[in-house]
């Protein structure tokens, strides 16, 4: 069938392409690309084969463990493209509970395959450090979080967080998943 004849019956109907086409413009009448819910891998890196959007819940361990706390809110948003992923959080710990140890930001919705980028930020923290730190745990769905202070990197626990409820916290990463 040639490209000039074919109309949205046509393609409707389960119309498929094969081999090498040469379309110097698509209109996309309808405004909308539809990805499967299920990925179809392709092996061309210039293929975009994946599109997603949805929702994750954030939350921090201490230590691995979370017994005991109470949040007031948490909430979170991802896009996926390909296999890059940028989420965004907030949330705001009202009781630490009992865990102790360095602190990780969990939930992520897809498991860490590289570095990535991120910021973290917000009120409530004590403690004297001039920064946070995010470091991505390959193979991971969280990141691990430091301090620095007078030029050293530390742990971020528990006893550092003696009044993380004062405040929300906000979170921002992008890395790639293997996804």
């Amino acid at each position: 069938m040639p490209l000039s004849k074919i109309d949205s019956d046509s393609l409707n109907s389960g119309l498929t392409f094969t081999g090498q086409q040469t379309i110097p413009t698509i209109n996309l009448t309808g405004g909308q690309i539809t990805f499967p819910a299920t990925q179809v891998a392709s092996a061309d890196a210039n293929t975009l084969d994946d599109y997603e959007e949805g929702t994750w819940t954030p939350g921090v361990a201490y230590g691995g463990g979370s017994t005991g706390q109470v949040y007031a809110n948490q909430t979170g948003s991802y896009i996926k493209i390909g296999r890059l992923v940028t989420v965004n959080a907030n949330f705001n710990i009202t009781n630490n509970g009992s865990s102790t140890g360095d602190a990780t930001i969990s939930g992520l919705p897809f498991p860490i395959a590289t570095n990535g980028t991120g910021t973290f930020m917000g009120d409530g923290f004590t403690g004297t450090f001039a920064q946070i730190g995010l470091l991505f745990v390959p193979g991971a769905c969280y990141v691990a979080t430091q301090i620095g202070g007078t030029g050293s990197l530390g742990g971020w626990g528990n006893t550092n967080q003696t009044n993380i409820s004062s405040g929300g916290k906000y979170i921002t990463l992008t890395y790639m998943t293997s996804n």
